[in-house]
């Protein structure tokens, strides 16, 4: 057995004392690599962070060939560049219903005093919270985190004991659902 297949069979092996020891030699170089690619602290934390939980999670299916410092490094850069690919498409999405939100208002009075402005506000609120309420139990929960108390897809899978995948599909399902049943306030 090679020097890399010691250390991934240490991994596999639940060896938790070599896993810390892993965690703290490496853990501040990730996050700074991470923070290269994604600027922020925070996201740069949880992208590291994350990697190290999959990696135990998943230690038994663990299939390294490279050194595990290689690994590391490379699962960083994918898992950045995944962050910033999603963040890219909400970032349109949200720009995309933000120009179309800016176009349905341009024939309106713009100003919140004058009857048809809050009329139309309102209604939109209204239906807004009318169609969260009726997201799905789980769905609704995970994206009113998301949106209304401003919480990390990592600190929702904690609190609800979930793994970050599942926060992701259900938020793209509440994205989808609420796109669909808005589509008639904008164009």
């Amino acid at each position: 057995m090679n020097h890399y297949s010691d250390k991934v069979q240490k991994i596999r092996n639940g060896d938790i004392d070599f896993f810390k020891e892993l965690f703290e030699e490496y853990y501040s170089d990730l996050c700074v690599l991470a923070k290269e690619y994604v600027k922020d602290d925070t996201q740069a934390e949880e992208i590291v962070g994350d990697l190290f939980y999959n990696l135990w999670e998943k230690r038994k299916e663990l299939d390294i060939h490279t050194s595990v410092k290689i690994y590391l490094i490379r699962a960083v850069q994918n898992r950045c560049i995944s962050y910033l690919r999603r963040l890219n498409t909400e970032l349109k999405i949200k720009e995309k219903i933000a120009i179309e939100h800016n176009n349905s208002l341009m024939y309106l009075p713009q100003k919140e005093s004058q009857p048809i402005v809050r009329l139309f506000s309102n209604e939109l609120e209204e239906k807004l919270k009318k169609e969260i309420s009726e997201l799905p139990e789980q769905c609704r929960k995970i994206f009113e985190l998301s949106r209304f108390e401003d919480k990390s897809y990592n600190e929702i899978a904690e609190e609800l004991n979930i793994t970050i995948n599942t926060v992701k599909t259900q938020i793209k399902i509440a994205l989808k659902r609420l796109r669909e049943n808005l589509k008639e306030f904008l164009p």
